[in-house]
């Protein structure tokens, strides 16, 4: 039996309608493939895959005393974002203790660490690293804008109505605790230099991407989550920004692609525009190419900004 053709990441670990897969090249005969299910007319998701993996961790922690879900399987399980090649790690990684015996079993790969208290815990069934346990031991594998934005979904503040909590998975402060009781630990150096890169506000990687490669071209750091009304509570907000130059940022993913979202974003474009702001938009095309036409755009915009007098001197710097 041939095996299906890997599903595009905007789609993995969710439902997704027919016409997302559409838009991202999916065929329909593809919706078909055995490791997908129809949950409603319509509307798919991968099948059952994510309680087959719970399972079989909770049969392997309780076979293999002392072990631990951690590294990309932690990430998976907590549904934190990866990038694809970790994400499609088929190897699951399970730790012990330092000093013990690493686990030996076909499929897994076997790891010893030292640990604090609170930084590994039960759930579901078996025990795993805390989302900033992980986050750390992720480190020696990743590059340093996947371990921002990793750290920045991580610190952001949730929407209580659409996320049931109100309170972040971590702070700036306690990552880097955490980090100071590691200092040995492998990619602990890039951990710290991520900390320092990490922003409260940005709600997707490729918002997080977006910010860094500002920042990389020599253009000012932007704000996040700005408000067009600050004094009002439900205001448009542009997903990053510059007030002093009116000019918004929005990074619109494949889920913006569809009505109502496309809508409500048509809406929040125009009352940018017509309240005197210039709004950018940016989607996966712009990813694609590493944002550097998008911050091209951002920074003849600024130039001509700062030109005309429209911000205060000393305010911008011209990208080298």
């Amino acid at each position: 039996m041939r095996t299906p053709k890997p599903l595009p990441e905007e789609l993995r670990g969710r439902e997704f309608t027919s016409a997302e897969a559409a838009v991202l090249g999916v065929p329909r005969h593809r919706l078909r493939a055995g490791d997908l299910e129809r949950v409603a007319h319509g509307i798919y998701r991968e099948r059952a895959a994510e309680l087959d993996l719970f399972l079989r961790l909770r049969a392997l922690t309780q076979a293999l005393p002392g072990a631990w879900v951690s590294h990309h399987t932690a990430g998976t399980v907590q549904r934190l974002w990866l990038p694809s090649r970790i994400e499609r790690e088929a190897l699951l990684h399970l730790s012990r203790e330092r000093g013990t015996a690493p686990v030996r079993r076909p499929g897994v790969v076997g790891h010893t660490l030292m640990v604090a208290d609170g930084e590994v815990a039960c759930w579901n069934g078996f025990a795993l690293t805390t989302k900033s346990r992980t986050w750390l031991d992720l480190a020696r594998y990743l590059e340093l804008g996947e371990l921002v934005a990793i750290g920045d979904q991580l610190i952001r503040i949730p929407r209580r109505r659409f996320e049931g909590r109100s309170d972040p998975y971590a702070t700036r402060e306690g990552l880097a605790e955490l980090v100071g009781r590691h200092p040995n630990l492998p990619g602990v150096r890039l951990a710290r230099a991520a900390i320092e890169l990490m922003r409260v506000g940005s709600d997707s990687a490729k918002e997080t991407e977006l910010r860094l490669a500002i920042l990389a071209h020599g253009l000012p750091e932007p704000r996040l989550q700005v408000p067009l009304d600050p004094a009002d509570p439900y205001s448009f907000t542009a997903d990053l920004g510059y007030e002093e130059y009116r000019l918004a940022l929005q990074y619109d993913g494949v889920p913006h692609r569809f009505w109502p979202r496309k809508v409500k974003d048509n809406r929040r474009n125009e009352a940018f525009v017509e309240a005197g702001w210039r709004s950018m938009v940016f989607d996966s095309s712009d990813a694609a190419e590493g944002f550097r036409g998008a911050v091209a755009r951002i920074g003849r915009y600024l130039v001509t900004a700062r030109e005309r007098g429209a911000v205060e001197p000393g305010r911008f710097r011209r990208s080298a």
